[in-house]
C-alpha cells in the first residue's frame, strides 16, 4: 500500500512539473540548446504521461476561488516586471529564508512580484522596511533577486 502511494504521489509531482515547464517554454523563449535538453527530457517522459494525464488543467480546480488564482497567476506570469535592473526600491520584509549557503535571504514584494534580497542583516524581521537595490531576474522574469542596501 505505501509504495502504491509512494508512486502515486512521485507521477502527481512528475506530472505538476511538466505541465508547469510546458507553461514556461510557452511563454518565454528559450535558445537552442535550453529547447534541445527540454525536449529529451520531454520524450524520457512522454509515454508516461500520456498514460497518466487523462484530463486538463481546468478539470482540476476544486473551486472557482482555485480557477481564478490560476488565472491571476497566469496573467501576472505574462506580465512586464515592474522593477527595472539597477533600481532602488523600498520593500516591506514577508519572510526571512535560510538561504542554502549559510547566509539570511529576505522575500518581499513590489506590486505583487516576488524580490529576493540576498545578504540582509541577521537582526531583519518579517515587517521590517529595506531599501534595495535589484540586481538580476529569475527565470521567465517572474521574481527578481535584490541587494540589501540599508534598514529604513
Amino acid at each position: 500500500m505505501t509504495v502504491g502511494l509512494t508512486a502515486i504521489i512521485g507521477a502527481a509531482k512528475l506530472i505538476s512539473k511538466l505541465r508547469s515547464k510546458a507553461d514556461d517554454e510557452e511563454e518565454t523563449p528559450q535558445d537552442d540548446q535550453e529547447s534541445d535538453e527540454a525536449n529529451a527530457s520531454e520524450s524520457d517522459t512522454q509515454s508516461f504521461t500520456d498514460e497518466t494525464a487523462t484530463h486538463s488543467r481546468s478539470s482540476e480546480y476544486n473551486s472557482s476561488e482555485q480557477k481564478e488564482s490560476w488565472e491571476a497567476h497566469k496573467r501576472a506570469t505574462r506580465r512586464s516586471p515592474p522593477v527595472e535592473l539597477g533600481e532602488v526600491h523600498e520593500l516591506g520584509v514577508e519572510e526571512v529564508l535560510d538561504h542554502h549557503t549559510g547566509k539570511q535571504q529576505a522575500r518581499g514584494k513590489i506590486e505583487g512580484f516576488q524580490v529576493f534580497v540576498d545578504d540582509v542583516p541577521s537582526d531583519i524581521r518579517p515587517l521590517d522596511m529595506i531599501r534595495v537595490k535589484i540586481l538580476s531576474y529569475g527565470r521567465g522574469r517572474t521574481s527578481a533577486e535584490a541587494k540589501f542596501l540599508e534598514r529604513m
